[in-house]
């Protein structure tokens, strides 16, 4: 069969939709027999049972036998078997139901079906042959097919014709698929229907287009500067893309955006794209125009809605839409368009359609900000080199999940009450303002709990989890709560408020909109519609942040189309704006500001005590907030969307012209509020603010419940941001500054008393040395939930979290809570966007890493089991810095000093870190020392015997610590690639050897290192044993035997196997314990048991 086949089928299902039920079953057949497999027997579909009473009623039935349709189409006995269903509508959590639904198969079968994950084997695939889901409408307009892995499941649409990335990338691979094997059938399958594909090719595409736009505009000497032309063509391109979603829904009739109208109407730019713009979605239907070249290409084109918002509004770059001939482009860029399936549906980490979907706006839009303006050009090619331009969906769906689990733990679980009187001073009269929430309140004393009642406690927190648990899983469609929970959870979600403080296009606050409308779907909401609910996410939950005033516009455009996707389209309905409500006004919801800068309005408010002036204020600061409220949503009315406006502009200067009366800025300390308070104007985004303001410019006083995103990840100088106001990230931390620090400390600033954080950042936060105290105020000021790493390079390449990534990245999730002796923080490492949905995690009591890490405070690389070790090592070990008189790298630098050395013998040796193996020194060397160099050095140097290191390793080599002794019969100095340890007690020389150089030490230097380099500071924080006497003799013995041995370059395996033994026998370990850190340890577990360790 050739390809054209089924493309001229699709033309006759698109032409002839009266025998549109002939044409899918024409088309089935098609794509059953290009993959190679048998159509049904006799060549009649065989109808099943529908199995559930579910999908009895989501099912069209057949036109003769009223028999529900749901159909067998390929013949028994093959690796493929392909049902059709034909629905009513389709639906997408009926199209999961029915893909999870066996119809067709036995109980067993369905049990085996897919990839098997069995401990101890390779995955593999079961005897049982593989599904595929074909689903249609009682339309037979289109047809869907269905592929799904677990709980995963990828969606592709057939209709009109092939698109572009059918043609090219699917079907080709798809072709007698059937002779493939099943395990690389079922692969091959899967992969073809990577979003990710279409996505990169889509973007190619889409950047090609905007970079012409912008060179043609550039040389037609507009008047206008760079940045303004680039903002012109952003703003197009996010525009028409819009459109072309509205086309999909039937908003806007097909003809009027295609590139065959384009191209065959004169001025189409002037005389119908700009009035569509600007005179029919800007301007509410009865104050229209009538718009002749409308009518003239299609009727019914003005049944188009209003849609309010500000996404239409005329800016000073459109002017271009009169200085350009715009057509030819714009033909050019709906042929690409044209190519491209596009989808309404909103897709997620589990359900993905293989078409370009409203998120694709995001990610174009996130890629060419990188090009938007100077400002922010460098910050954002370097967000881009590191990968961190957007954000996948499945981490953001995770992430998104975590956090909002964890809040609501935190809302519903029963918590201990405090265990010491506060005492409080008298309330003021602060009751029905706005400083209420800041007034002192008395604190009421705890009483002691009983151990019943503490038990009592924990059981109902195990089963209120237990519920919280249900609800977040996969297909839950009822609530797993009682009448009064049912409640609590309700009102929980009503009332979230999360933030994210560097939004870019919007990735974060969607999944946020979108998980919680599922959330509150389950839990009842009472609205009447999917639009309202959405409606009022959008304005009580979610807010964002962002320093690119274009990525503000995006992230509102993203939010307005995931709303319009929801209305209830009437064409007829002309009086009511044909069913779809005004969009809401969502310059109070994403604002453009510096959300590092703090104002000190926030603070001022936060510590407030009684005053006249104040208490005055308080009417116009809460005016400010009716303002706001009755701003996001005007009901279309333009008039009062600009008497808003006004408002809200003379109610700043009033209350602006209040506070400089008296000292109020001075005993403030709002001078610098004064200063700035005029730079943010909410309703022009030409420019970010200076600074931020959850109180002034959201109107929240005490904290998000939800602070999450992908903050930037760039180098930059120490001191551009406050140490007030960041006192670890830019205060306390030590050497190179990165951004992303930076914003971990927002992370906990912005959010309320046992608020949730979540972000993904480089995964230096966790074990670099310049991250020192960022990882102090995690580790001591929250109760750190779960860390997730992602290595630079995925094992599954198919999988890697961020393309082109310089640093490996991670995710981490704390409630802002004091951690307790017992918090356990969970890690799990090597993940990807593949095992991101199941994570396996090890658990590690928080508290303890500090004591494990007292000078760097590190959040180990641990996978199952390790905690076992690493707790047992702490209880009996202290840093090795205890033992250490001086350490140094080397005594020189080799670049700085490089004309002290020479090539003739003078006597004093060169020794660099390439010298030093495992307890051997290689004494043959390649340089020498000016003899005047560095004397004292040299002298010291044979005064003591010292330990030296290895400085550069690699990460992957067999040991990443070397160590050995000098000799102080030698004259020499060192250079900087090594480390150099004097100890107190030098007599402890080859005990400390012995044990630097063993499994143990590298086993457990191997979870805090991240690059190549053994530094002096890793070194004096290794775990020793308290009393390295113990078995000082025969280790002593041991090292000795080594040392001649590796003179005589013989094998000395079987000695450091021993000093190995001997190591864990001194930290006291289990022989579990031993196999954590050894898996292949060969002693058995009576052998070890017994194994003294005496010579």
């Amino acid at each position: 069969m050739e390809i054209e086949k089924i493309n001229g089928i699709l033309e006759q299902l698109s032409a002839d939709p009266q025998n549109g039920r002939d044409h899918i079953l024409a088309l089935s057949r098609a794509l059953i027999e290009w993959m190679g497999f048998e159509w049904v027997e006799n060549d009649r579909p065989r109808l099943l049972d529908f199995g559930t009473l579910k999908l009895k009623e989501a099912l069209v039935p057949a036109p003769v036998t009223g028999q529900e349709q749901i159909y067998r189409l390929t013949s028994e006995g093959q690796n493929l078997k392909v049902r059709l269903a034909v629905l009513k509508k389709y639906d997408k959590k009926m199209i999961q139901y029915f893909a999870e639904t066996m119809v067709g198969l036995t109980s067993y079968q369905a049990r085996m079906r897919g990839v098997k994950q069995v401990e101890g084997r390779e995955p593999y695939i079961s005897n049982n042959p593989y599904f595929l889901h074909f689903v249609t409408t009682a339309k037979y307009d289109r047809l869907w097919v269905i592929f799904n892995e677990a709980e995963q499941m990828r969606v592709l649409v057939f209709r009109n014709r092939l698109s572009q990335t059918q043609y090219n990338k699917i079907l080709p691979v798809w072709k007698n698929i059937s002779a493939r094997p099943k395990p690389e059938m079922a692969r091959l399958l899967w992969k073809s229907l990577d979003i990710k594909e279409v996505n990169k090719e889509f973007y190619k595409h889409i950047k090609e287009r905007f970079d012409t736009l912008v060179g043609f505009a550039k040389i037609q000497n507009t008047g206008l500067n760079e940045e303004a032309v680039k903002q012109f063509a952003v703003r197009l391109i996010g525009r028409y893309i819009f459109c072309w979603f509205l086309k999909e829904k039937g908003v806007i009739p097909e003809k009027l955006l295609a590139s065959s109208t384009i191209s065959g109407t004169a001025g189409f730019d002037k005389n119908v794209l700009a009035p569509l713009f600007f005179k029919t979605l800007n301007t509410p239907v009865t104050e229209r125009e009538i718009i002749q070249p409308f009518n003239q290409i299609i009727p019914g084109a003005n049944s188009i809605p209003y849609l309010n918002g500000g996404l239409f509004d005329f800016h000073t770059e459109d002017v271009l839409f009169d200085q350009l001939d715009l057509n030819n482009w714009l033909a050019t860029f709906v042929k690409v368009l044209e190519e491209f399936d596009f989808t309404v549906d909103e897709s997620n980490s589990q359900y993905q359609m293989v078409a370009i979907d409203p998120e694709m706006l995001g990610r174009i839009f996130e890629n060419l900000l990188a090009s938007q303006n100077p400002d922010t050009e460098k910050m954002a090619n370097q967000r881009k080199a590191f990968g961190a331009f957007y954000t996948p969906r499945e981490i953001v769906d995770y992430m998104v999940n975590e956090s909002l689990r964890t809040y609501l733990e935190t809302q519903l679980l029963p918590v201990l009450p405090e265990t010491t009187n506060q005492a409080a001073e008298p309330a003021v009269a602060y009751k029905g303002t706005l400083f209420e929430n800041v007034a002192n309140e008395p604190a009421s004393p705890s009483t002691a709990l009983s151990r019943a009642e503490l038990a009592d406690m924990e059981r109902r927190r195990e089963r209120m989890k237990e519920k919280i648990d249900k609800l977040f899983a996969t297909g839950c469609t009822d609530s797993p709560f009682d009448k009064e929970d049912t409640k609590l959870v309700r009102k929980a979600l009503e009332e979230v408020t999360m933030l994210d403080p560097a939004c870019g296009s919007g990735a974060f606050p969607m999944g946020i909109m979108l998980r919680l409308m599922e959330l509150r779907q389950v839990m009842g909401h009472g609205h009447r519609n999917s639009y309202d609910l959405k409606e009022e996410i959008l304005s009580r939950n979610i807010f964002g942040v962002d320093i690119m005033p274009m990525a503000v516009e995006i992230a509102r455009l993203r939010a307005w189309l995931s709303l319009v996707l929801e209305a209830d389209y009437r064409p007829a309905d002309r009086k009511n704006n044909f069913g779809i409500a005004a969009l809401p006004n969502l310059d109070f919801k994403f604002i453009c500001a510096n959300s590092l800068i703090d104002s000190g309005y926030d603070a001022f408010l936060g510590k407030i005590q009684y005053n006249a002036t104040l208490y005055r204020l308080d009417g116009e600061i809460q005016k400010l907030e009716t303002i706001r409220n009755q701003y996001f949503d005007p009901r279309g009315d333009k008039n009062r969307k600009t008497e808003l406006q006004h408002e809200f502009i003379a109610t700043k200067q009033h209350i602006k012209e209040q506070i400089a009366v008296g000292s109020l800025i001075k005993n403030y300390k709002l001078g610098d509020f004064f200063e700035k308070v005029d730079d943010w104007n909410p309703f022009d985004d030409s420019h970010p603010s200076s600074f931020f303001s959850p109180a002034w410019m959201f109107g929240i006083t005490d904290g998000f419940d939800v602070v999450i995103g992908n903050p930037p990840y760039v180098q930059m100088q120490k001191g551009i941001y406050s140490s007030d106001t960041f006192p670890f990230s830019e205060g306390k931390d030590k050497g190179k500054q990165n951004l992303y620090k930076v914003f971990v400390e927002v992370s906990y600033n912005y959010l309320k008393q046992s608020g949730t954080a979540s972000m993904i950042v480089q995964s230096s936060l966790l074990c670099d040395l310049s991250s020192t105290y960022t990882r102090e105020l995690l580790l001591t000021k929250t109760e750190l939930k779960k860390v997730l790493e992602y290595p630079k390079s995925a094992s599954n390449s198919e999988a890697q979290v961020f393309d082109s990534v310089l640093q490996g990245t991670c995710t981490y999730i704390f409630s802002k809570l004091q951690p307790s002796k017992e918090h356990y923080v969970e890690i799990s490492i090597h993940n990807d966007t593949s095992t991101i949905s199941n994570p396996n995690f090890e658990k590690i009591n928080q508290l303890s890493l500090l004591k494990l890490y007292p000078d760097t405070n590190y959040i180990p690389l641990i996978s199952k089991g390790d905690s076992l070790a690493l707790n047992r090592i702490s209880t009996c070990s202290i840093p090795f810095s205890d033992y250490i008189e001086s350490t140094n790298q080397g005594d020189l630098n080799l670049t700085t000093s490089a004309n002290e050395f020479s090539d003739n013998d003078t006597h004093i040796k060169l020794y660099r870190g390439r010298n030093i193996h495992k307890f051997h020194l290689i004494n043959l060397v390649e340089e020498y020392v000016n003899p005047n160099f560095r004397k004292e050095k040299v002298i010291e140097n044979q005064k003591h015997t010292f330990i030296v290191l290895q400085e550069i390793t690699g990460t992957t080599d067999k040991f990443r610590i070397h160590a050995c002794l000098t000799n102080k019969e030698e004259k020499f100095l060192w250079g900087h690639t090594a480390n150099k340890i004097l100890l107190k007690d030098e007599m402890l020389n080859k005990t400390c050897i012995a044990l630097l150089n063993s499994k143990l030490l590298d086993w457990f230097f191997r979870k805090t290192s991240t690059n190549n380099h053994v530094m002096g500071y890793e070194i004096k924080q290794l775990p020793f044993p308290k009393d390295l006497k113990k078995k000082q003799t025969h280790i002593e013995k041991l090292v000795d035997q080594i040392i001649s041995l590796k003179k005589q370059n013989l094998d000395t395996t079987a000695l450091e196997k021993e000093i190995d033994v001997l190591v864990y026998k001194l930290y006291e370990l289990t022989y579990d314990e031993v196999k954590i850190i050894e898996p292949q340890f060969l002693l058995t577990r009576e052998e070890y048991e017994n194994y003294s360790g005496n010579e």
